[in-house]
């Protein structure tokens, strides 16, 4: 038997809540879209909490499968590039979102809730994925 996290049912429910509201964006008023924001923002929040567990089960799978400290630090020192390079992308995404609900115009928004998508799909994708070494 497989132990499933409730994370991520939590996460699939969000997903599908977050596409359906982006689906209907085009039709906008201000109302919903602070509310189209707001479901990205929190689906944000939930990719990053998910890549936060991930991070650390990963991180230790690499430390041991490692056959050695040495070995266990290069592979670390790897994985840290794309680490980071995730980190930034909630960065970024974060400020988008900031800049999307305090500029209130169509570019801004558009860029926001696609690039909150973008971060989202790139979570689940690397979350799910078997351990890499």
């Amino acid at each position: 038997m497989t132990y499933r996290s409730p994370i991520g049912a939590y996460f699939t429910a969000i997903l599908c809540a977050f596409l359906f509201v982006i689906s209907t964006m085009s039709a906008c008023d201000k109302g919903q879209r602070q509310d189209t924001l707001h479901t990205s923002l929190v689906a944000v929040n939930v990719a990053r909490d998910r890549f936060i567990t991930w991070d650390l089960d990963h991180q230790r799978a690499i430390v041991a499968a490692s056959s050695s400290r040495e070995e266990a630090q290069q592979k670390i020192g790897e994985y840290r590039a794309l680490q980071s390079e995730i980190t930034g992308w909630f960065v970024t995404v974060y400020r988008a979102l900031a800049i999307a609900a305090n500029a209130n115009d169509d570019p801004s928004f558009r860029t926001a809730v696609q690039a909150a998508t973008n971060l989202v799909d790139s979570v689940k994708r690397i979350t799910a994925t078997p351990e890499r070494q």
